[in-house]
């Protein structure tokens, strides 16, 4: 019995000595890594192995002739900053001259200016570029909301929302938020 007993003790013995000397893969290290600019895209998961376009000419807060005359036919540059923001507001949204549908399309100022159509960020590049326009701070403001996830096909979306800051020297300052299927709009007095 002492002799099994040894046997059995030495195999167990070999069994775990040996299973100490499987080759050891180091793990790569998880923690905090330096992310590069140029890498935030092509190292992306999510961007892997897909054709991302080059966006960088893009002028997304162009103004247009068009839309310089538009302005200067509405807007008096001899207004405050207070009025000006309720009439670009006023004639963008509210008084029917520029009749805004919502879509799902993110598109410059421009083209949201053409088209009359675009999302909340849409709405925001173009109100964005006109009140700098017409000389008010105007600034671009992400919205801390719950996230709302959502699918098309095979890819799976993040829904977020922006709105604009106006940073009025004279006056409190302004946020103007386009929101939702159905134009809404907002001028809050921070």
């Amino acid at each position: 019995m002492r002799t099994k007993n040894r046997i059995i003790h030495s195999l167990l013995v070999a069994v775990i000595l040996g299973a100490c000397a499987v080759p050891h893969h180091p793990q790569p290290e998880l923690g905090v890594q330096q992310v590069q600019p140029g890498s935030l895209l092509t190292d992306s998961p999510l961007a892997r192995g897909v054709s991302l376009p080059d966006v960088s000419s893009t002028r997304i807060l162009e103004v247009t002739p068009e839309m310089q005359a538009f302005l200067e036919e509405r807007i008096d540059d001899r207004t405050m900053e207070n009025t000006k923001v309720r009439q670009l507001l006023s004639m963008l949204a509210i008084d029917g001259q520029f009749d805004l549908v919502y879509d799902d399309q993110t598109r410059t100022a421009a083209e949201t200016f053409r088209d009359r159509r675009g999302n909340c960020l849409s709405f925001t590049n173009m109100f964005v570029a006109m009140a700098r326009h017409v000389g008010l701070d105007a600034h671009f403001q992400e919205v801390e909301i719950p996230p709302d996830w959502s699918s098309v096909g095979d890819t799976l979306l993040l829904s977020q929302h922006i709105n604009v800051f106006v940073d009025m020297r004279h006056y409190v300052d302004r946020v103007v938020d386009f929101n939702t299927d159905v134009i809404h709009y907002f001028i809050h007095d921070l």
